[in-house]
């Protein structure tokens, strides 16, 4: 049941990224450990053209590298969906003993959930009961064996009936990856024998062969020293051991288990489908363990203090909160987590620091604040304490300025544009044909991946097309854009998004957002913010929905740019469209100050008033060159 769990847990939150070789490509067994082939994926990387830096340190993040014999795949675990989808949006490929393969993502993130992944991390960790899965179990009860080498790709199913068709009593699996260099295959099963001996199928056992596959049986209740993989000894190495390397088939320490016997195996399901199913095998492991231990109605039982009556009624019950104040750790990953913290923000704790897509001096978007008071201060203002532009948003900006002038296509300034614009006599209505065509407004057509309104605002600024010339150019600013405005909003965050604004964000962005505290609020969003800011800006790239541009984000980018972006909204047709103007400027509260963006909105009838406002930044572009950045939103699509 352990394993039925746990394999529902990895189908949640484990990433997974893959690539597949062609038929006529080798693959030796020598080649398989995560060592060789990490030092695969490596090889002529850079002369590929391949970001070396990137490249190690998403294989750094990796949970598990492994080969699939079966797929002829080699597939990439993470910890968590997220980093797994965040870095298949940086590598469309990925290089492989000097050769590039296309990397797929095997579990991308999902546009429609019913609940957020902390929640559904949340409640699949409250049911969880212990590393062996025996929670009131004493040490001198169990016999501890590991099977090494099994890969992820075996039949699981098939090697758990075959041990329940050799052992009848009770035992708990548990899968752990394992991280050594010289590692075979993925990792090792952990299995805890309810006997206070070795169960006899196994007594003496230091190999099975499974269809010609090796896996290793290491005693580790009686011996902890890891065996030699050649001969299954301890005490030497492999590159040490004298045995030939076929001997382990050979003598009474290896049991064959053929393909005629684990084809009449009788298989359980290893996972989940359904809260009904779930709690039919919690009811029926509760009844188990009364029948073996006959407790009675007052004490412990396997799930707490249920009563049998209660348990057939089906009703789910909830960990002993003593237990639950335990530590749950692996023998590879010492980690405490804390009752009531999700297995994301655990994760996100272990990976502090390693991506690096904000600098360290703002304010970390994805540190947790559950251990803050969550309280707002309400004590009286004692003076406006000014925040000053901080020094980093100010180089973004200049960074970006540089790689607009470095690629900026030649400004073909019509003077007759200008002209006519200077002497327009309004109608008494204008439509937005009427602003486009006398305003020298020239739609262009953006990719429809997401990005869409990133890449006008750097098409703006470059006053260039989306196509191949410039498009290396796009993508590079569009990066720098979405990474400068998250540090735009961190920039003074309290004061731009107090409690009940970051409420109104948040719900509008997520679904189920529920009731938030203070500091709930704070962290959504910024989460939010750190998505869109860590996307990616390839062209090829899709964004989820809840990354796309808008109000937020072209305030956002106001603020970083310290320029105006003029919208041309026509969600009903360009006869009825309306005008927006995201304008820097200084924004004053009765406690702060600080550089900030406003919105100020133009209904159709007040086109004119949108076109005076344009006419003195084209003025301005006349002369310095910089044009206004102008878009035009259709309802869903921005050019």
């Amino acid at each position: 049941m352990l394993r039925a769990i746990q394999n529902t847990i990895y189908a949640q939150v484990e990433g997974e990224l893959y690539f597949h070789f062609s038929t006529d490509f080798p693959m030796y067994p020598d080649f398989q450990t995560r060592e060789r082939l990490i030092h695969a994926i490596l090889m002529g990387a850079k002369r590929l053209g391949f970001d070396t830096e990137k490249l190690t340190q998403m294989l750094g993040e990796t949970k598990q590298v492994c080969y699939n014999p079966q797929q002829h795949t080699v597939h990439m675990f993470f910890w968590t969906r997220e980093a797994g989808t965040g870095w298949a949006k940086v590598f469309g490929f990925i290089p492989f003993r000097n050769r590039r393969f296309v990397l797929r993502n095997a579990r991308p993130e999902e546009d429609h959930p019913s609940d957020t992944p902390e929640q559904r991390s949340k409640r699949m960790w409250q049911r969880q009961f212990g590393v062996d899965g025996m929670t009131n179990e004493k040490r001198h009860d169990r016999y501890r064996v590991k099977f090494l080498n099994v890969s992820r790709f075996m039949d699981e199913a098939a090697l758990d009936a075959y041990i329940r068709s050799k052992f009848s009593g009770s035992y708990a699996t548990f899968q752990e990856p394992k991280y050594g260099r010289q590692t075979f295959q993925t990792g090792a099963w952990e299995i805890f024998f309810k006997t206070p001996g070795c169960p006899a199928f196994l007594e003496k056992i230091r190999f099975i062969d499974w269809m010609g596959k090796k896996i290793l049986v290491h005693h580790a209740g009686t011996n902890p020293a890891p065996p030699c993989y050649n001969c299954g000894n301890s005490g030497h190495t492999v590159v040490e051991c004298k045995s030939k390397q076929d001997a382990w088939k050979r003598g009474n320490g290896c049991i064959t288990v053929t393909t005629e016997e684990v084809m009449s195996l009788d298989r359980h399901k290893l996972t989940i489908t359904s809260i009904q199913e779930l709690e039919q095998m919690w009811e029926a492991q509760a009844e188990l363990k009364i029948q073996e231990q006959k407790v009675d109605s007052s004490k412990e039982t396997y799930l707490g203090q249920k009563a049998p009556e209660q348990m057939k009624e089906g009703q789910p019950s909830q960990p002993d909160s003593a237990k639950q104040t335990k530590e749950w750790q692996t023998p590879s990953r010492k980690k405490s987590f804390r009752p009531g913290r999700s297995i994301q923000e655990a994760i996100r704790e272990e990976r502090d620091g390693q991506q690096e897509t904000i600098p360290s001096d703002l304010i970390d978007v994805c540190s947790a604040t559950t251990d803050e008071e969550d309280t707002e201060d309400n004590t009286e203002p004692t003076g406006i304490v000014e925040l000053k532009r901080p020094e980093v948003l100010s180089k973004q900006t200049r960074l970006i300025e540089e790689a607009v002038n470095k690629s900026k296509m030649n400004p073909q300034t019509d003077q007759q544009d200008l002209m006519e614009l200077e002497e327009l006599e309004f109608k008494e209505t204008l439509t937005g044909y009427d602003v486009l065509r006398h305003c020298g407004l020239n739609p262009e057509s953006t990719p429809p991946t997401g990005n869409c309104q990133f890449y006008g605002i750097a098409m703006a600024l470059l006053n260039s097309k989306f196509e191949t010339a410039a498009k290396t150019a796009i993508e590079n600013i569009t990066a720098k854009v979405k990474k400068g405005l998250v540090m735009a909003a961190q920039h003074g965050f309290e004061v731009e998004f107090p409690h009940e604004t970051r409420k109104a964000l948040v719900s509008s962005k997520m679904e189920s957002a529920g009731e938030l505290t203070i500091n709930e609020s704070k962290k959504r969003l910024q989460e939010y913010l750190q998505g869109i800011g860590s996307s990616s800006s390839k062209s090829n790239a899709f964004l989820s929905r809840s990354y796309w541009g808008s109000e937020l984000t072209l305030l956002m980018i106001a603020k970083l740019l310290t320029k105006p972006i003029y919208l041309v909204v026509r969600r009903e047709g360009l006869n009825k469209a309306s005008y927006q103007i995201f304008r820097p400027m200084q924004k004053t509260t009765k406690t702060h100050e600080l550089d900030s963006a406003g919105e100020f909105n133009f209904r159709p009838e007040e086109a004119e008033k949108w076109i005076t406002e344009l006419k003195k930044d084209r003025k301005e572009a006349a002369e310095t060159g910089h044009f206004p950045v102008v878009l035009h939103f259709g309802g869903v699509h921005y050019t």
